[in-house]
């Protein structure tokens, strides 16, 4: 078999393999970035990338390859086909034939190389130039003292480096290996002629780089989180050059072929370096320190880990198991290895190919499906795109697919008030049908923003429209955003919230928060629930307060975003907004302070908000119990429940007993024509038996009655004391086995309407609580609301630490608050706790 024929074979499987299924990804984002600057590299550059890959690809489009997917991808098939015939022509020049042929075959299939062949993008340049600099590299220094080096070898090595660098970023630390690995040879053999020509050569070349060096600025932001130098780096570099996909990295549990190719590199490393020094020297270089300096690149613009920011140590890293192989002295042994490492490499990329063909995560984000959409929308459609350009959309994808809508940029990062005024212009034409793009890849919006601020000025919301990637929503904007500040009277412990405000809608409710940059603690999240009258929660959302740049670490101010939709059928009525804020430290949520003191957990806000759900989207024929809060359980005399009702034709609702009724009228809704209805009722304290719940003319449910057993004889105590708190009852005598561990005797004035909480204290000689109990009388079994005159309840307290590990003396203090407003319940001395009058110690 012709030894070309061979190498013409290893040239069309690297063609193949590259025009394999070339358009059958979508363009994405970043294609359509390099796409507008083939189009015009000097009137609409690539801000990151310069011009020569922008050239090639500008020249092929001029001679008419046209605009398709594969014709704009075919720019990098052509670059990855010079790669393998470069990576031909080096190992027939160092190894002979067989060598030849087996780095070629690595290069042809390599996954890496394969990945940015089919992409618009200028990494597929950087393997050439880092196997170009090699090859001079080599002939540079392969010349001895007593013979000069041709002034076409120094104009070739300097133009390489400088295409190389007006090519791509990921040049510049194949220049810095190729000057220092040259620079360091002469300055060891004392070629001082040679090293100052090699200097100024470089002097040179710097020069020439700064032009571009001038337009460029850190791209990286303190959401990204650049590799730390370690073994996990060096193992994900070593992956990257088969797993070229970053999900399929961060997926690799061990694999073994890949770990079989690092063990096999470090066994040829000797055998290469030992046999060819000059070449294996070099190459080794190469490959150790050119993702070195990658990964300072990387550090230095703050960037993330990416397979792709290692393309240029693949072919030398390929090179070290071609080099050691061809060092082996047996002809037979020399060609069986080669043998092994490519059909090792064939069995892995063949693998990684694959598995990039049939796992969609691996693939491109779909913006061909998405701009397929769009392309159906009216002209009066916009389109808002909150960050500031999208290539693939606006460029490419709008041209190619004739997408009438009006695109409108929110740049990325920007604080609300742009957001606001931005949706406030477009509403203020009218009615404004207005697409929200979400692409996942970029930081988006995790605070939700932008659906809060259009949903709660919407006429209706449309279904999310999902693509691989991406998503886009539909928004019928209705009225220009006006938002109302909610007050709210009280303060958390660990965070300073400003500001809070509302816009409301019958799509939902949207509140947003302003807090200080006193949160400097991680990510702090806050939970905001919309609660009925009956103060139950009928919305909630959970989100984390950040920065416009959407940092938790909080350096001016910080903001949450909640999107509330109220349940369908809720009726037109006052609403509370109410808040908890926690963090991992806190999960159990921070203290709320008012007046100087600890209210509990949760905020309200003290002015209710007017809102109303959607329309229900099919009448009941009858009126139904959707829910309660005692659910199978029997009712106890005294306690309380809450029912939600679906209400078509009822205006009262009652509870009835034997001999007893309660009646709790509808507020009905004009608008809607069967709507949500809650209700609290209290049993009785002295009922018993069934209860029935009727909604106007219809039975909903029966309930049984527990009877409670009342206490009229004083039980004993270790104390005996007198503390009255007015319109509940008497503290008649107490017993404390540990501080921690108090039971109370309680003699009942009346029933009360409010099931109120008794809290207990173990309070420090400075005021710090060190430990509480919050709950109502005898764990909840005997609520103030089921008490009758002149009985007794036995109440018991064991108290949660609050600050563990405390020792030292303190007191107690006892007390009752209503658990809906936290105000305290004063006693007849005008206090609102009671002391108790022994100091306790806790050891």
């Amino acid at each position: 078999m012709s030894k070309r024929f061979l190498a013409l074979v290893i040239l069309l499987l690297g063609f193949g393999v590259r025009v394999w299924q070339l358009d059958a990804e979508s363009i994405w984002h970043d294609e359509g970035w390099s796409i507008r600057a083939i189009h015009s590299p000097f009137g609409t550059p690539d801000d990151n990338t310069p011009y020569v890959y922008y050239i090639t690809g500008h020249l092929l489009w001029r001679l008419g390859a046209g605009n398709s997917a594969f014709a704009l991808r075919y720019v990098s098939v052509l670059i990855g086909l010079v790669t393998v015939a470069v990576a031909l022509y080096i190992g027939q020049r160092w190894f002979g034939h067989h060598g030849s042929w087996t780095f070629g075959f690595l290069i042809a299939i390599s996954p890496l190389l394969w990945d940015y062949a089919q992409e618009v993008r200028a990494y597929v340049a950087v393997p050439l130039i880092a196997l170009l600099l090699l090859l001079w590299v080599e002939s540079l220094l392969h010349y001895p003292r007593q013979r000069s080096i041709p002034h076409r070898l120094w104009i070739s090595i300097w133009l390489t480096e400088c295409v190389g660098l007006y090519t791509h970023n990921l040049a510049v630390p194949l220049v810095a290996w190729t000057g220092l690995t040259v620079g360091v040879v002469w300055l060891f053999r004392k070629n001082w002629q040679r090293l100052i020509t090699w200097c100024a050569l470089h002097i040179l070349l710097g020069i020439a780089y700064i032009p571009w060096v001038m337009t460029q600025s850190p791209s990286g932001t303190n959401l990204n989180t650049p590799p730390q130098i370690g073994f996990t780096l060096a193992r994900d570099i070593w992956y990257s050059y088969f797993l070229p996909v970053l999900a399929q990295v961060r997926d690799a549990e061990s694999p073994i072929l890949i770990i079989l190719a690092a063990i096999i590199s470090l066994v040829a490393i000797p055998f290469f370096v030992l046999k060819r020094p000059l070449q294996g020297g070099i190459t080794l270089s190469q490959a150790l320190l050119v993702p070195l300096f990658s990964t300072a690149l990387l550090l230095a613009a703050h960037i993330d880990f990416h397979p792709r920011y290692f393309i240029a140590g693949t072919p030398a890293a390929l090179l070290v198991l071609v080099g050691g192989t061809q060092a082996i002295s047996s002809v037979k042994i020399r060609n069986l290895s080669a043998i092994v490492i490519a059909i090792l490499m064939g069995i892995i990329s063949y693998q990684s190919l694959h598995d990039i063909h049939t796992t969609r995560t691996y693939q491109h984000d779909d913006f061909a499906a998405v701009a397929k959409y769009y392309a159906n929308l009216p002209e009066d459609t916009v389109i808002l795109i909150p960050f500031d350009d999208e290539p693939a959309l606006q460029y490419y994808f709008a041209s190619e697919y004739d997408i009438k809508a009006q695109f409108i940029n929110v740049p990325l990062h920007s604080k609300k008030e742009i957001a606001l005024s931005t949706i406030q212009e477009l509403a203020s034409v009218g009615s404004r049908h207005v697409e929200l793009l979400t692409w996942f890849q970029l930081p988006a919006d995790v605070r939700g923003m932008y659906p809060c601020f259009l949903g709660s000025n919407s006429e209706t919301i449309g279904e999310t429209q999902r693509f691989f990637g991406l998503s886009t929503q539909t928004f019928m904007l209705s009225r220009i955003p006006d938002p109302k500040p909610l007050p709210i009277e009280a303060t958390f412990a660990e965070g300073d919230l400003r500001n809070v405000f509302y816009m409301a809608s019958q799509e939902g409710v949207c509140v947003f928060t302003e807090w200080h940059p006193k949160l400097n603690n991680g990510e702090t999240s806050i939970v905001s629930q919309i609660l009925n009258p009956i103060e139950e929660t009928i919305a909630r959302q959970d989100a984390v307060i950040r920065n416009a740049a959407q940092e938790s670490n909080l350096k001016d101010y910080g903001a949450s975003f909640h999107w509330l939709p109220l349940p369908r059928g809720a009726p037109l009525d006052d609403y509370t907004i109410a808040f908890t804020v926690y963090n991992q430290a806190k999960p159990s949520g921070f203290d709320v302070i008012q007046n100087n003191r600890i209210i509990g957990k949760t905020v309200q806000a003290t002015q209710p908000i007017r809102a109303r759900g959607k329309p229900l989207t099919e009448t009941p024929s009858i009126d139904q119990l959707l829910s309660d809060s005692v659910g199978d359980m029997p009712l106890n005399s005294g306690s309380s429940f809450t029912v939600t009702l679906l209400i078509h034709q009822a205006q009262i609702v009652s509870l009835v007993g034997e001999g007893w009724r309660i009646e709790s009228p509808i507020m009905r809704d004009p608008e809607l024509e069967a709507q949500l209805s809650w209700h609290h009722f209290t049993i009785p304290p002295d009922a018993n038996g069934e209860v029935e719940l009727w909604a106007g003319a219809t039975l909903l449910k029966t309930y049984v009655i527990n009877p409670v057993e009342h206490l009229f004889e004083q039980p004993s105590s270790q104390v005996t004391t007198s503390a009255t708190f007015e319109g509940i009852g008497e503290l008649v005598g107490y017993s404390v086995t540990h501080p921690y561990d108090v039971t109370l005797v309680w003699q009942a004035h009346q029933t009360t309407d409010i099931p109120y909480m008794v809290f207990v204290q173990f309070i420090a000689p400075d005021g710090r609580v060190i430990a509480q109990s919050d709950s109502q009388p005898a764990n909840g079994e005997r609520p103030t609301t089921s008490w009758i005159p002149n009985e007794y309840i036995i109440d018991n307290h064991r108290l949660s630490s609050n600050i563990e590990q405390y020792k030292g003396k303190g007191t107690l203090i006892i007390g009752f608050y209503n658990p809906d407003t936290f105000e305290r319940v004063l006693t007849t001395e005008g206090q609102d706790f009671y002391q108790l009058p022994t100091e306790y110690l806790v050891d």
